[in-house]
């Protein structure tokens, strides 16, 4: 037993409550394939790079942990849409498992608490296209499940974060040092073998465009007073619209069993901190602010609050319980309500590359070169190619000739071209004759 587990109270129920848990995925799998039918394509130029970069583990700038369930899909002959059912269910389990920690803290009715969480709109849209938001937030949570009563097995599903975000590495420090027990070391299990396959050069990242996702950049002149409460203040507005500072009122509550809290409690607050820090950093290095990093500071503290309520609600009278349920689940949909705009907005900029990709899809016996325009996003280092290979089956420099990149390709038929004049793209056909229903 660890110090913390003997200064800690007890949780309140020792039995998972199996029915209400299964509930709690049913609504969070279920919502999320309501997002798939409403948004049929991916979004995003990580997902496409991801995709694109199927065929390997190690890619651009990233840890390869999500990277292994788009890997596996794809050997596996699946899709781009079996790709996202399969990351709606894993984001399903994993506030499944937000749930299950809630209960074993805070009881019972935690787990009533912390079904809006289900509905949680950053995490709602981002989950269904392959982030590392879910990979995450599996190894964390499955971990603290485990710890309790599989100490071993808790710390090595821990020592995964080392392969899910660099940010999760300093999280096994701190379950080692709230732990305090010797077992707790297996978490260094991937720190071990990360640096092995670094030594031996097996993690050389692959690329599938020219383009960098490197997000430190320029990071030197956006430190200035006026940026700096440009971006403190759209990190306010994205926390406000996901309903976080509600969850942070129910996450005070902690406090009053302050400093007697269990292991879980401490990791999850600790984790926290630390994911507020990096999404700070985040904000500074894109010089933005969106929706996406409302996630992991969300996810995780809701755990906390639905705890820390839960263990008070029975002594609360019956019109407070309902006005703090009804608020939940009201700001649960607001946030869904603001980060719809988010996502609607991501395909406005890239509606024009969407109608290639159609046209693309109607002439599957046609091989295609393209010079594309540049994505009008605020850094302006995307392209048109890669959300062609995002949103189809093909890859520049195999299946068709992405000319701004250099990397040739097969032989076209058709060409397609962006008119910097008119705002379109124009198609010709360089040789051979229209085949099936396609319109060129």
């Amino acid at each position: 037993m660890s110090l913390a587990d003997a200064a800690s109270p007890p949780a309140t129920s020792p039995e998972s409550p199996w029915k209400l848990l299964a509930l709690v995925f049913g609504i969070a799998l279920v919502a999320r394939l309501i997002v798939i039918a409403f948004y049929p394509d991916p979004w995003q130029f990580d997902a496409y790079q991801r995709w694109a970069a199927r065929d390997h583990l190690w890619v651009q700038v990233w840890l390869p942990a999500t990277q292994v369930v788009v890997w596996t899909v794809a050997k596996l002959g699946g899709s781009i849409f079996a790709l996202r059912l399969v990351m709606a269910t894993l984001a399903a389990a994993t506030v499944t498992m937000g749930a299950a920690l809630a209960h074993r803290l805070g009881g019972r009715d935690s787990v009533w608490l912390y079904i809006p969480m289900a509905l949680f709109g950053p995490y709602l849209l981002w989950s269904v296209v392959p982030y590392q938001e879910s990979t995450l937030l599996l190894a964390l949570f499955g971990g603290l499940l485990l710890q309790d009563k599989r100490p071993v097995l808790g710390a090595l599903v821990m020592g995964t974060l080392a392969f899910c975000r660099y940010e999760g590495w300093p999280l096994l420090v701190v379950f080692i040092v709230v732990q305090r027990r010797w077992s707790s070391l297996w978490c260094l299990w991937g720190v071990g073998l990360y640096f092995l396959l670094d030594g031996l050069g097996l993690n050389e990242p692959y690329a599938a465009s020219p383009d960098s996702f490197e997000d430190w950049e320029g990071l030197e002149n956006k430190l200035t007073w006026r940026n700096t409460k440009r971006l403190f203040e759209g990190g306010w507005y994205e926390a406000s619209n996901a309903g976080l500072p509600w969850v942070f009122l129910g996450a005070l509550f902690a406090l009053r069993s302050f400093p007697r809290w269990r292991v879980e409690t401490w990791v999850l607050v600790l984790a926290f901190l630390g994911q507020a820090a990096a999404t700070i950093g985040w904000m500074f290095s894109l010089g933005l602010t969106f929706s996406r990093m409302a996630v992991l500071p969300g996810m995780v503290i809701a755990v906390v609050a639905a705890a820390a309520v839960g263990r008070r609600w029975n002594p609360m009278r019956r019109d407070v319980r309902l006005a703090l349920v009804g608020t939940s689940l009201a700001i649960a949909a607001w946030s869904v309500a603001r980060t719809v705009p988010d996502v609607n907005r991501m395909f406005r900029t890239m509606r024009r590359e969407v109608e290639v990709v159609r046209v693309i899809e109607s002439c599957p016996e046609d091989s295609w070169a393209m010079r594309p325009r540049k994505h009008p996003g605020p850094r302006r280092r995307h392209d048109a190619c890669e959300v062609v290979q995002g949103l189809t089956n093909l890859r520049a420099g195999q299946d068709f000739d992405c000319e701004t990149w250099n990397w040739g390709g097969t032989e076209p038929t058709m060409r397609v071209e962006w008119d910097r004049q008119r705002k379109v793209y124009v198609y010709e056909r360089v040789s051979g004759e229209p085949q099936g229903d396609c319109p060129l």
